[in-house]
């Protein structure tokens, strides 16, 4: 009887053992095996591109070879596009870095130059100017170059800066003017040019500048007035001509000016006067002659 009690004690125990270990062997086989299956089908999924329907994060960023794109909350994508401006001007590419919270010309951004308002360029000893030193400031309202040793301005150097509303190019050495330097000035209200060497003016120079309201070329050696050169100016109210070597001025010179209150056109050699040339300065307050 004793032994019949222990061999079913044996037989129970050797189940017991067996049961285990086919858990133990063929449980975590069938795991392994659904892990496997689930990652394949996560593989595949990706490869087909079905798991990118889902809604992008904020602030995931994707690049390509020129561009950095920042993916909003909303999915959208807003380009960030760098503008290296390490081949700018020196004296130039100095003063936008300094209108920037950062130091290095190779990490400016489109975003970075549209935030630049004003550029105070006086007394930094430039002697010339590149043509795409102002590309990409689309928000600049205000341009001071006085005081430098600029002879010529580059054609197109403007073309960007179509919020200009201010530039001041006093006491440099420019001696001739490109034809379409300021085609795409409209919004401009201020020009200076005193203290330089034009001698002459292009025609048609200030064509676009229907909302220029001071001028001023005094002191610049001009010998004589294109035709027609004041006729788009109708919002002009100062004019300052003083000190050139005019001696004539043409006939209906400030006929579409009618808005001009100031006029200097003193220590010019004018012998004479063109009949009415003032006749439509209807607001005129100060002439001098």
């Amino acid at each position: 009887m004793k032994n019949w009690g222990a061999y079913c004690f044996y037989v129970l125990f050797v189940l017991t053992i067996a049961i285990l270990f086919y858990w133990l062997v063929f449980g975590i086989e069938t795991s392994e095996d659904t892990f496997s299956e689930e990652e394949v089908f996560e593989q595949d999924a990706s490869e087909q591109g079905l798991l990118e329907k889902t809604m992008p994060e904020k602030g995931i960023i994707k690049k390509n070879s020129s561009q950095e794109k920042i993916l909003d909350g909303s999915g959208l994508e807003e380009k960030i596009q760098k503008v290296d401006i390490c081949a700018r001007t020196p004296q130039i590419r100095d003063a936008i870095l300094a209108n920037l919270p950062i130091a290095k010309c190779d990490q400016v951004t489109l975003k970075h130059l549209e935030t630049i308002t004003s550029l105070y360029l006086r007394v930094k000893i430039i002697t010339k100017l590149k043509a795409g030193d102002f590309d990409n400031l689309t928000n600049l309202k205000t341009l001071d170059l006085g005081f430098n040793r600029l002879d010529s301005l580059p054609s197109g150097i403007f073309d960007d800066t179509r919020q200009l509303t201010a530039l001041n190019l006093l006491s440099n050495d420019l001696v001739s003017l490109p034809d379409n330097v300021f085609d795409n000035l409209n919004n401009l209200q201020s020009l200076t040019f005193r203290y330089n060497n034009l001698v002459s003016l292009p025609e048609g120079i200030f064509d676009r500048l229907t909302n220029l309201e001071h001028l001023d070329l005094s002191s610049t050696e001009l010998a004589s007035l294109p035709e027609g050169v004041f006729d788009n100016l109708v919002n002009l109210e100062s004019m300052n001509v003083a000190y050139n070597n005019l001696n004539y001025l043409p006939s209906g010179v400030f006929d579409n000016t009618p808005k001009l209150q100031k006029i200097d056109l003193s220590s010019n050699n004018l012998s004479s006067l063109p009949e009415g040339v003032f006749d439509n300065l209807v607001n005129l307050e100060s002439m001098n002659v």
